[in-house]
């Protein structure tokens, strides 16, 4: 289990502020809702409440570059983000090929990465792309379908984000946050699902014990997220089921807003320090990311 995590960095919050923007209004495939069992996401998926999900988002990467329609490669220079010591360059730390969008981290000479204040010096490059501006929403089902490395040392980190459209509520973290899957390398064979709010405690918000899947294989990772709950759910199983208590808001606040899709992946301080004994590239391939509601 790994010791509490720092908060968001700086780098962290500043950079959600400046890569919000508009709001998505999510179109169904065209079709008479219902009459097909299958959908723009594949085949339909029950509701626990009955019915079934109806498609909202889907990318299945497979053509030969990012979509941009649906994506923005996130850039530091720009945004300001960063995940501990690295930095997204413009073009690069990332590709999509065979089906797949593959995010790469490697390390280079030290070079300044810059940002919108300033900068800093590391030798760390990733890949992380967004649907901010492109696609968000409220409620709903959301699944990617990725393999982690076969890697089972420190220094590696990332997974799949949603975060606010809009900082509705302030700052991170009294806007929100949704872990949906994150992975740290130095506890290789669990993945964290986690809710950051005001108010949000480490081990009421926090599951320590789900289980990654087999590394070098696909494995598909999903939140189902009410008014009233968020439930994670690993490889069609539950796996931490959590109704938020915000401190200084009343729920369904934070989460009554439009979030959007993040894959993140890189280099990590914090309870996975940096180390230099990691074999680079080091990817995390994404086979889909799906929305219905």
């Amino acid at each position: 289990m790994p010791t509490p995590a720092p908060r968001r960095p700086l780098r962290w919050v500043a950079a959600l502020a400046l890569a919000a923007a508009a709001g998505f209004t999510p179109v169904v495939s065209a079709g008479t809702a219902g009459a097909a069992s299958t959908d723009a996401c594949g085949v339909k998926l029950a509701k626990a409440s009955g019915g079934t999900w109806s498609c909202s988002f889907v990318d299945n990467f497979s053509g030969s570059a990012l979509d941009t329609t649906k994506w923005t490669a996130m850039d530091t220079s720009l945004i300001g983000f960063s995940l501990g010591d690295t930095c997204f360059v413009k073009d690069k730390g990332y590709r999509v090929r065979n089906g797949q969008l593959d995010l790469i981290a490697n390390r280079q000479d030290p070079f300044l990465c810059k940002t919108p204040w300033g900068g800093f010096t590391t030798q760390n490059i990733g890949g992380a792309v967004a649907s901010a501006g492109k696609f968000s929403q409220t409620y709903g089902r959301f699944e990617a379908r990725m393999k982690l490395p076969i890697y089972t040392g420190i220094n590696l980190h990332g997974g799949y984000w949603l975060n606010p459209q809009q900082n509705a509520y302030g700052a991170w973290p009294a806007s929100g946050e949704i872990d949906v899957a994150e992975w740290f390398s130095a506890f290789a064979d669990k993945m964290y699902p986690s809710l950051h709010y005001t108010g949000s405690t480490l081990l009421a918000d926090t599951k320590f014990d789900c289980p990654a899947g087999l590394a070098g294989a696909f494995h598909r990772y999903a939140v189902e997220w009410s008014a009233t709950k968020m439930d994670f759910i690993y490889d069609g199983r539950l796996c931490f089921s959590r109704s938020w208590a915000p401190l200084v808001q009343v729920a369904p606040q934070p989460f009554d807003k439009a979030f959007y899709h993040a894959l993140v992946w890189g280099q990590s301080g914090g309870v996975d320090p940096l180390a230099d004994t990691t074999v680079y590239p080091a990817t995390l391939s994404v086979d889909y990311v799906k929305t219905w509601y």
